[in-house]
């Protein structure tokens, strides 16, 4: 036989706190995964550059770090990093962040232009990428990589020598 107490009610429903509760936890957590969802569809021009950039400054550390050079390869529309096989042949690399990475639809690399020649031709492999040597002792030539963006937005990530580094300059329209 069950018994309860005369002066013990039982209120069934969820109080304020809890509900609240609730609320902040679902938003922290869409807040956390959304961009993985939507982010890379809709990156802007500086957002492409900066991680650009951002892979640009690794594998230049990592050049120097492991004593082998890189190479960045792009064409207008993906970029990859290559590392020296054993036999000195390039091969794409396949860890991150060094991975191919494919910019998104409206963003294009123009091209890789280096101080010396200011010609962004000069340094294409089988006329349809680009290539940019990362080397163990540093940045040795200054150079420029260039995006766009269809609304004609640009904007250059800037190679050079000693504690210039890698940075992102943005051009106007």
């Amino acid at each position: 036989m069950i018994f309860s107490h005369p002066f013990i009610t039982r209120q069934r429903g969820f109080t304020m706190i809890e509900m609240l509760l609730v609320i902040v936890i679902i938003a922290v957590s869409a807040a956390i995964i959304a961009p993985s969802f939507f982010g890379s569809a809709s990156l802007s021009l500086k957002d492409e550059a900066r991680r650009m950039q951002q892979a640009l400054q690794l594998a230049s550390e990592e050049a120097i770090l492991s004593g082998s050079p890189l190479r960045l390869v792009a064409n207008a529309k993906w970029y990859a990093f290559e590392s020296l096989d054993q036999d000195h042949h390039w091969q794409e690399m396949t860890e991150l962040p060094y991975t191919r990475h494919t910019v998104t639809e409206n963003i294009s690399i123009a091209g890789i232009v280096f101080l010396e020649d200011k010609v962004s031709d000069s340094h294409r492999v089988d006329n349809k990428l680009w290539q940019l040597l990362l080397s163990p002792t540093g940045i040795s030539s200054p150079a420029t990589v260039q995006l766009s963006s269809r609304d004609g937005q640009q904007t250059s990530i800037s190679l050079n020598p000693g504690s210039n580094g890698i940075r992102l300059q943005e051009n106007s329209q």
